[in-house]
Formats: C-alpha cells, structure tokens, sequence
C-alpha cells in the first residue's frame, strides 16, 4: 500500500515496504528506509549501508566515479 499525508508545508509518501519519501513542493526531496531495509537496497538512493564508498554503485555492480555518472547510469528512457 502507498499512503499520501501532507504533514504542513511537506507531502509525504509512505509505501508498505518501508519507505518513505517527502518533498516540500519545491526543491527539497528526502527519502528514508525503515532499519529493516539496512543493506538491502540500490539504485539513486543508495547501498543504505553506512559506507559511502558504495553509495555509487551502478546497475552493473561497478562504482561510478562522479554523482554525475552515478545518476546518468539510472536514467530511464
């Protein structure tokens, strides 16, 4: 299940599998995972694992070099 709240000035989204993700209706996103998903996940947010040596991590395994590369990797068409 996916829940919508507009708690003030931010709306948040929070989805069953532990995630959640609230933006301010300009700029600012933040996006956080229940301690349960600790190592479990990949993609634009991240290893979740408290080592920023593989925050980068592409969809192929590797480590891009710059958060440029890192994000051009997961461009979808």
């Amino acid at each position: 299940g996916l829940a919508v709240t507009w708690p003030g000035d931010w709306v948040a989204f929070a989805s069953s599998l532990g995630v959640r993700v609230s933006w301010d209706r300009h700029l600012a996103v933040t996006v956080t995972a229940e301690p349960e998903l600790h190592g479990a996940t990949w993609g634009l947010c991240g290893t979740y694992t408290d080592d920023p040596s593989d925050d980068f991590v592409l969809p192929d395994g590797d480590i891009a070099v710059t958060a440029a590369t890192f994000a051009n990797a997961w461009k979808v068409p």
